[in-house]
């Protein structure tokens, strides 16, 4: 598996064709700062993307109209003369690779080493100009900390870092944290939710317990 190819599986959007528009989710016309765009990048992960030096991904997921505070989503720009539409990925190699780099970070030891090797090599793909130093993880925890970062800022929106933070934040010491500066409401309450919080389970419908009384819900609800 190498990188060069990367996307191995998508769903296709065909312009003028069935199928949504996946960046519609985040703007509404076009992903520009005069897109009328209604949610944006978290300031966290703005941060994660660009603690990376001359790395593309800094440069393709975030529209160069964006303002401080601001940061319009462009990952999923639109193709040919439709914006906002484009193919929707299932499975790509960098996720495989980080798949792998889990198993062997967990494994301990060795894998330690074999996980930094695979982390390296994804941040060197995405780099223009040079290459990146190799981590070294002292423990597991470690390791699978920063492999759930690289997850965070390469498969960002598409729809992986609940069930990330569900499989791994524990083993991690890594809990869903907002900065206060998303929230323009409650500035000083940022939206974080700690590895013990309750919600990391979901509740079970309303539905399913009036069918059958002997369910009992989840704690908390």
């Amino acid at each position: 598996m190498t990188l060069l190819e990367e996307k191995k599986f998508s769903l296709s959007r065909q312009v003028g064709g069935p199928g949504g528009n996946i960046a519609g989710v985040y703007t509404t016309n076009t992903t520009n700062i005069g897109g009328s765009p209604w949610w944006v990048m978290g300031l966290n992960l703005f941060a994660e993307v660009s603690s990376y030096t001359n790395d593309i991904r800094r440069y393709a997921f975030i529209d160069p109209t964006s303002t401080a505070n601001t940061y319009v989503i462009d990952k999923y720009p639109g193709k040919s003369s439709q914006p906002l539409k484009n193919d929707l990925k299932v499975f790509r190699i960098s996720e495989m690779k980080l798949i792998i780099a889990e198993a062997d970070a967990r494994a301990g030891g060795a894998g330690l080493g074999t996980a930094a090797a695979i982390v390296k090599e994804i941040r060197d793909a995405r780099r223009y100009s040079g290459t990146t130093t190799l981590p070294v993880y002292g423990s597991t925890m470690a390791a699978l900390a920063d492999i759930l970062k690289e997850r965070r800022v390469e498969l960002a929106f598409e729809g992986h870092r609940y069930i990330d933070l569900k499989r791994a934040g524990a083993d991690a010491g890594v809990g869903v944290s907002r900065n206060a500066g998303d929230d323009i409401f409650i500035a000083s309450t940022p939206l974080t939710l700690p590895l013990t919080d309750y919600r990391f389970t979901l509740p079970i419908p309303a539905n399913e317990i009036n069918g059958n009384p002997g369910i009992q819900q989840n704690p908390g609800y």
